[in-house]
């Protein structure tokens, strides 16, 4: 038996992780039998999830190829039962397919803060313990059409999303072959108690990559959360059907492999998120939702997450193509993450500007927004967007609408992205800003130090604080 351990946060934190098989386990693994039943619920879920087939998870029979499935998945600005294709997708010994080497269910794991009245104030390492461990998925009859709250249907269409994006991904030039299967982790049960047990959250409404669960690259999926349908957002979505979320925790894997860049402590620390709205809290709880004073130090990790972010935005904008649209009609993200569109939600242009750079630099602790469409400048997913919608336009100037050629940049990209943070840790006369990552973005297209005149205009239209060191001077634009 499988017996995984996911320590998760829902803090915002830097999580790139060293490639290769050396990486620690989050916490070493606990021997915890699996409880499998065929419905769970709990009330912070939107939804009551299911094993549609519980049988098959003790059967030694059935099984084989799954060629397609008939899933729920958003187009064109709304769910619709797709045909999707599977590569290479085997239903056991556990469900598996190209670039996902097991999906995994089952997991329930508990947190406690111990007096801790909110978030924010939970000790550092707070004591984690297993309920239920994760368990691998098996489906025996391939050609079954599985409920949509189905943990098969599920892990299906997560798996079909990851696929995309790693058949994408091996037909750019640059890629690896040594790039590290994944595993795929579904409806966790990931929960926090607070004042000794009298209160709890649980982590909902959000997709995941942990660079190390339990010795392996995984993507994590959240149930839905009633909290957020409360709120009216993603009524009728779950996250996993929206094709540009998974591609995005797909970004963080690559990004991770080919800039080398190594996590600080022993093991990951946490998770990367698709997205910091906080959504994990009942309304009525005393809890706060999001911390709105006290200090906040930012340095070069918290710099290179941001970037790491909008690396993973304009991973999934090529997946789908690098055409303009892919959040249209999404609640929260609308035109906010889509790398191909100039203006955020509320029309304030996807800029670096100094006043923006201040907001994110400041050492005070500013309040969310309670519009999430409305960009929050101290978030890394905020300023990831705006990395994403100029560094694409720097891309484009050589090549084009191309969205292969413009990926296979960013594996440059990101390797030169390393070269630059690597040296930088530990030196003490470092200076990295978020010029340093944009000047990369524009050695990756530069021949010797000239510039196609578009890719310079581009770089002083959203990276004006940092463009006078550029231009002229150490490129010529021509």
């Amino acid at each position: 038996m499988d017996s995984r351990l996911l320590l998760l946060t829902l803090s915002l934190v830097s999580a790139c992780g060293k490639k290769g098989t050396n990486d620690q386990p989050i916490i070493p693994p606990a021997t915890v039998a699996p409880q499998i039943t065929a419905e769970f619920f709990d009330g912070y879920f939107a939804s009551r999830y299911l094993i549609a087939d519980p049988a098959c998870q003790s059967s030694v029979t059935g099984g084989g190829t799954i060629d397609h499935a008939n899933l729920s998945v958003w187009r064109d600005g709304k769910v619709v039962q797709t045909n999707l294709s599977f590569p290479t997708a085997q239903a056991r010994p556990a469900l598996s397919g190209t670039g996902i080497a097991i999906a995994l269910y089952g997991l329930y794991q508990q947190t406690d803060c111990g007096s801790a009245t909110d978030a924010s104030l939970c000790q550092s390492t707070p004591p984690v313990s297993l309920v239920a461990a994760s368990t691998p998925l098996n489906i025996c009859d391939t050609k079954r059409e599985f409920v949509r709250t189905s943990v098969e249907a599920v892990a299906l269409t997560g798996l079909a999303m990851l696929e995309t994006a790693s058949v994408f991904y091996r037909k750019v030039d640059g890629h690896s072959s040594d790039l590290p299967e994944a595993t795929l982790l579904v409806l966790p049960k990931v929960e926090t108690l607070y004042q000794g047990g009298a209160a709890r959250s649980e982590a909902v409404d959000n997709l995941s990559y942990v660079p190390n669960f339990s010795g392996s690259p995984t993507f994590v999926i959240f149930p839905k959360g009633a909290y957020g349908v409360s709120l009216g957002r993603w009524v009728d979505v779950n996250l996993w059907e929206i094709p540009w979320t998974l591609a995005h925790e797909f970004g963080h894997h690559i990004f991770r492999f080919h800039s080398d860049i190594a996590d600080a402590t022993s093991g990951i620390a946490g998770a990367v998120p698709v997205h910091s709205f906080p959504t994990a809290f009942e309304p009525n709880t005393g809890f706060a939702l999001a911390a709105v004073s006290g200090e906040r130090h930012v340095g070069d990790a918290d710099l290179l997450a941001a970037v790491n972010e909008g690396f993973a935005d304009l991973y999934a904008y090529y997946v789908q193509g690098s055409a303009p649209g892919m959040t249209k009609g999404i609640d929260c993200f609308h035109e906010n993450r889509d790398a191909g569109t100039a203006l955020f939600a509320d029309a304030q242009p996807k800029v670096l500007s100094a006043a923006v750079l201040a907001q994110f630099m400041a050492t005070t602790k500013a309040s969310a927004n309670i519009d999430c469409s409305v960009p929050f400048y101290q978030d890394i997913h905020v300023i990831g967007a705006i990395f994403a919608y100029g560094v694409d336009q720097i891309f484009s100037a050589s090549a084009g609408q191309d969205a292969a050629k413009k990926a296979a940049l960013m594996l440059d990209w990101a390797k030169r992205i390393g070269q630059v943070y690597l040296p930088a840790q530990g030196a003490a006369s470092a200076n990295l800003t978020f010029g340093t990552f944009a000047h990369a973005a524009l050695a990756t297209i530069a021949t010797g130090n000239t510039l196609p005149a578009s890719a310079c205009d581009a770089a002083k239209k959203v990276f004006p604080t940092y463009s006078d060191a550029w231009f002229p001077g150490e490129f010529t634009c021509k």
